[in-house]
C-alpha cells in the first residue's frame, strides 16, 4: 500500500492546503504531470498501473553522432523517427538551434562552448538546425525509447 502526502500551498499566499479530490467511490483524484514518452495509467486505479508512474524509462542511442560544422548559416539534420531527446555538444563557439526552421544567431536554444545539453525533440519528420561562428562544431546524438 502506498501512502500520498500532500503538503505546500495553493500558490496564492493564503498558505492554505489544496483541497482533497474523490471521485464518486471515494478514490483519490490526483494531477499528474509526465514527459510524453512516459505512458500514463488509464482506467481503474489498480496497484499494477500505480507502479507505472514510478518505472525509469531508458533512453538508448538512435543516431548519431552528426558533427555539423557551423559556417555562420543554418545546417539542418534529420531527426531520426525513435528520437525523444537531442544531446548536442558546442565545440570551438557557443551554437544556436531550431527545431523544424532555420537557426539563426538569435535563435532561442543556445549551448554555450565546451557544454553538452539535452533538449527534448519528437522524432518523426523534424529537423534539428544548427548554426554557429564559423569553425564551431555541433557535435549532436540523438537519444530515444526502444
Amino acid at each position: 500500500m502506498q501512502s500520498v502526502r500532500l503538503h505546500g500551498s495553493k500558490g496564492d499566499d493564503s498558505g492554505d492546503t489544496p483541497a482533497v479530490v474523490t471521485d464518486a467511490d471515494g478514490h483519490l483524484q490526483v494531477d499528474v504531470v509526465s514527459a510524453a514518452s512516459l505512458p500514463l495509467p488509464s482506467g481503474a486505479a489498480t496497484s499494477a498501473k500505480q507502479d507505472a508512474l514510478f518505472d525509469e524509462v531508458a533512453l538508448f542511442d538512435v543516431g548519431g553522432p552528426q558533427r555539423i560544422v557551423n559556417d555562420g548559416t543554418s545546417k539542418a539534420v534529420t531527426v531520426p523517427a525513435a528520437a525523444k531527446m537531442a544531446v548536442v555538444d558546442a565545440e570551438g563557439g557557443d551554437v544556436r538551434l531550431e527545431i523544424d526552421g532555420d537557426a539563426t544567431a538569435t535563435s532561442t536554444i543556445r549551448i554555450p562552448e565546451d557544454t553538452i545539453r539535452g533538449h527534448p525533440i519528437s522524432g518523426g519528420d523534424q529537423t534539428l538546425a544548427s548554426w554557429g561562428a564559423v569553425g564551431s562544431i555541433s557535435n549532436v546524438r540523438f537519444l530515444g525509447v526502444l
